[in-house]
């Protein structure tokens, strides 16, 4: 699965190809959202933003939400698009084609009818004030795994996987198999730091403010392809 810096990346570049853009036109290949995502057309995309690990698309009535899967892409055309293969949704919009590729089956798609709660349960944002000091320790007495396990779940903190999890383990000098509850004050205030620093630094790094920049760094997956020449993909 994607983490926090990686959705974001995906929310960042989104916003630059689509955002208040109208959809044209859906078309729904390989989806459980099914039927209902023909709903979107006509609507504009009035706000794209990261909740948790997922990917929401704000329309002018109802919305989009995303739950990239470990190998999930986005590919936009802003021309006339050419077909796509191994698209699941392709959006039609006033600005270019955006397509939905298909990924593992932890992807998910859903349509949010208007009025209609559906959001992620997710713990704290890690890079949210309120993701405090105070709040982690509350969590880690109140835990019964060990501080790995405590780090990379979701309900808890939102946003870090076994990647990140290392780096601000090894930072705080921490054993990943130690009992979360077992973790003293002092230890706590120095894992908040490291939490909010190895977040933070990854977002810096996989976050620019342009698209088409190519990383030498070897994570993998979430793509998202301009359309253009294959040395101006985000990979």
């Amino acid at each position: 699965m994607p983490e926090l810096p990686e959705v974001q990346m995906m929310v960042n570049s989104l916003i630059t190809m689509v955002l208040n853009s109208y959809i044209e036109d859906v078309s729904i290949r390989k989806t459980a959202a099914g039927r209902e995502l023909s709903l979107a057309k006509g609507q504009k995309i009035i706000e794209i933003f990261r909740f948790g690990k997922a990917v929401y698309f704000q329309l002018s009535r109802d919305a989009i939400m995303i739950e990239p899967g470990s190998h999930s892409a986005f590919h936009f055309q802003p021309n006339e698009a050419k077909r796509v293969r191994g698209a699941c949704v392709i959006f039609r919009t006033s600005q270019g084609t955006l397509s939905l590729m298909q990924s593992s089956r932890n992807q998910r798609v859903l349509f949010v009818l208007k009025d209609q709660t559906c959001v992620p349960d997710v713990g704290v944002d890690p890079l949210t004030k309120r993701m405090s000091a105070k709040h982690l320790r509350r969590c880690l007495r109140l835990s019964s795994s060990t501080i790995k396990d405590f780090l990379i779940r979701d309900k808890i903190i939102a946003g870090i996987g076994p990647r990140y999890a290392k780096t601000i383990l090894i930072r705080t000098r921490i054993d990943p198999q130690s009992e979360a509850r077992s973790i003293t004050g002092r230890k706590a205030k120095s894992l908040f730091g490291n939490i909010k620093q190895v977040i933070s630094e990854a977002m810096a790094y996989r976050c620019p403010q342009h698209i088409g920049v190519s990383f030498p760094n070897p994570f993998n997956g979430y793509t998202i392809a301009t359309g253009e020449k294959s040395d101006k993909q985000i990979t």
